[in-house]
């Protein structure tokens, strides 16, 4: 059996993005009961959670949320923090981007957490 250079390549960027989060998975505890994720209800697609899975580990204040999909196809999901409190920022550590709102606001308040991020 050989691999091709290609899957060399992912394996390297997928341990470059697992490196940017490793302390919530070895020092953080898992906190699934405060984070929900569910998949986005779209016109003409059979859109549901098969064939993802998901993980949520607190480390001090900051929850991380783990998304996986292993389909062929996107997927498209919600997350939400039901009780959330405050201003949150919510941003993916591995690409170092901020998720902003249409209006280009970074911070999301209580209510924009608990409806959810689509």
């Amino acid at each position: 059996m050989f691999l091709d250079g290609v899957f060399f390549t992912e394996i390297d960027r997928a341990m470059a993005q697992i490196s940017a989060v490793e302390d919530h998975y070895f020092r953080g505890e898992r906190c699934e009961t405060e984070v929900e994720v569910a998949a986005v209800a779209e016109a003409g697609v059979n859109n549901t959670l098969i064939g993802t899975g998901w993980r949520a580990h607190r480390l001090g204040d900051v929850v991380l949320t783990t998304l996986l999909n292993y389909r062929e196809t996107a997927v498209h999901l919600t997350v939400a923090v039901p009780n959330a409190k405050g201003l949150l920022a919510v941003w993916d550590p591995a690409q170092r981007l901020v998720f902003r709102l249409p209006t280009g606001r970074r911070m999301w308040t209580a209510e924009e957490m608990r409806k959810g991020i689509p």
